[in-house]
């Protein structure tokens, strides 16, 4: 289910890091190429609702896409950050370009 707001496929997004501090900066500029709700169980597993999720990629693939060591790790900061259960967006986008 889209909701107002939500990104959607074809749009730019903008990417950064240390928002909310004097340490932001913009890291770039991409295509999204998907939007899938999420949700992260207490029992240690991920539920994707749409179509963005490759059949053969494993929990353990989506905490290193996301900058985590391991799965174990990004149910941990989810957990502490947020609680679980945990209901959100999955955002994917295409690689950024190599600078020239």
């Amino acid at each position: 289910m889209v909701r107002e707001g939500d990104p959607k496929p074809g749009q730019t997004l903008y990417l950064y890091t240390g928002m909310r501090t004097k340490a932001c900066r913009k890291l770039g500029e991409v295509r999204c190429e998907h939007v899938d709700r999420i949700k992260l169980t207490r029992m240690r597993d991920i539920a994707i609702f749409g179509d963005g999720r490759d059949e053969d990629e494993t929990v353990q693939d989506i905490a290193e896409k996301d900058g985590f060591p391991d799965h174990i790790a990004m149910f941990a900061w989810f957990e502490k950050t947020h609680g679980l259960p945990f209901e959100g967006l999955l955002i994917r986008w295409d690689p950024p370009e190599a600078a020239a």
